[in-house]
């Protein structure tokens, strides 16, 4: 039996996301997929459109056999913790053989030969990066940009596509953690990453939440899967969408309650960071002003997001330090893949969580990740259109479809 794992998010999930656990299946040889999915907060820095939960069956209607939880200090952090966090949850559950990610050049050795450079960075390449950092760049942005300078043009270009990017951290944390676990890159097919352009029955998530966001939902039918427009319909103005300035001042009241001290110590604050977010959030009352305030070539979107909703959430600290504080839980399964649940539970190296009753199973840090995951859902439930009571987000049954 051979599982191929795949770390996403499904914020919604589309025809790509189908396509990619298909070829993830055929390109690995794999008789199941594990996805690891962000819960209720996703890396952009943003609360996920669609609950969780509505999200796993999704994927197990559409080609994923389990889906577990990617924890949110995981989720809500940059490419390398995102990655790490996935990958170190795929190699201790001890039933992926592989792990298979979208990727703009789909060339598992050229991104390999990437990761071969950043592990042995010359000193040449790193003056460049600090020159271009210098001159008031984000860091990806300096690093891009030196290695367009340095490298040849084939391998550089792998360092400014996000999916790439991303591919790369993969195959970093999986050198990190001396895993077994086989990359496959699997390229992407139809529109670019972000992209508000369509092509056949594929265009990006990113579109689809713009066309939900607009109003003009009818046009995403032939971009998702059948039978998920219904349930999009189903929860829109009640639990859907949850967007980022639906906590908008729940957001600015966490920063405001913040000491600079405090705000130092919320992941990826560096460099004076805290000073700018301090004076930002008295002078303007809503998220959208607070960011756009503090936003430059240095800070970019995505980051200050994430930093924001750490603040919210009151993650602190590098999401690197809470890896040994790692559970899996499993939000869902097929029914036909009830052997993969079988092999997790006799093989995982990490407590298997699939009912309330697993807690005792869990150490005090684990079981201090699972309050955190609980605080974020409740808080995510309050960026709903109608807010309404919630119950324990241990206690839902696992989904099985």
């Amino acid at each position: 039996m051979k599982s191929v794992g795949i770390i996403a998010e499904y914020n919604p999930f589309h025809n790509g996301h189908a396509y990619q656990l298909q070829k993830a299946k055929e390109a690995s040889g794999a008789d199941f997929a594990v996805a690891v999915m962000s819960g209720d907060f996703v890396q952009r820095g943003e609360p996920a459109m669609f609950e969780k939960r509505l999200r796993a069956k999704w994927a197990l209607e559409n080609g994923a056999d389990m889906v577990i939880t990617l924890p949110t200090p995981f989720a809500l952090a940059s490419a390398e913790a995102f990655a790490l966090g996935g990958v170190t949850l795929l190699s201790r559950s001890g039933i992926a053989d592989s792990i298979a990610f979208g990727s703009e050049c789909g060339d598992t050795d050229l991104l390999c030969r990437a990761v071969d450079v950043l592990n042995n960075e010359p000193d040449e390449l790193k003056a460049l990066i600090r020159s271009n950092i210098s001159r008031g760049l984000s860091y990806p942005d300096a690093r891009a940009r030196a290695f367009g300078e340095y490298l040849p043009p084939e391998l550089a270009s792998v360092f400014s596509s996000p999916n790439d990017i991303l591919g790369i951290e993969y195959i970093r944390a999986i050198r990190r953690i001396d895993a077994t676990l086989q990359p496959i890159a699997i390229g992407r097919t139809g529109v670019a990453h972000d992209s508000a352009h369509t092509c056949g029955g594929f265009t990006s998530a990113s579109n689809i939440r713009r066309l939900i966001v607009s109003g003009e939902s009818e046009h995403i039918k032939s971009y998702i899967p059948e039978g998920i427009y219904e349930d999009m319909l189903s929860v829109l103005g009640h639990t859907a969408p949850i967007m980022l300035q639906s906590l908008s001042r729940e957001t600015v009241y966490a920063l405001r309650r913040m000491s600079k001290e405090q705000l130092k110590s919320l992941p990826d604050v560096t460099e004076g960071l805290e000073n700018l977010l301090y004076s930002a959030c008295r002078k303007y009352a809503d998220i959208g002003s607070v960011l756009t305030a503090v936003k430059s070539r240095r800070y970019t979107m995505a980051r200050l997001k994430r930093i924001c909703m750490c603040a919210l959430l009151g993650i602190y600290g590098s999401p690197m330090k809470k890896l040994d504080s790692l559970f899996i839980r499993v939000l869902g399964i097929r029914r036909e893949a009830q052997s993969l649940l079988s092999a997790l539970h006799e093989k995982s190296e990490l407590p298997v969580f699939t009912r309330y009753g697993d807690v005792s199973k869990l150490n005090e840090r684990q079981s201090e990740l699972m309050a955190l995951e609980v605080r974020c859902a409740d808080i995510a439930a309050l960026g709903r259109p109608s807010p309404s009571p919630v119950k324990s987000d241990f206690s839902y049954p696992l989904i099985i479809v």
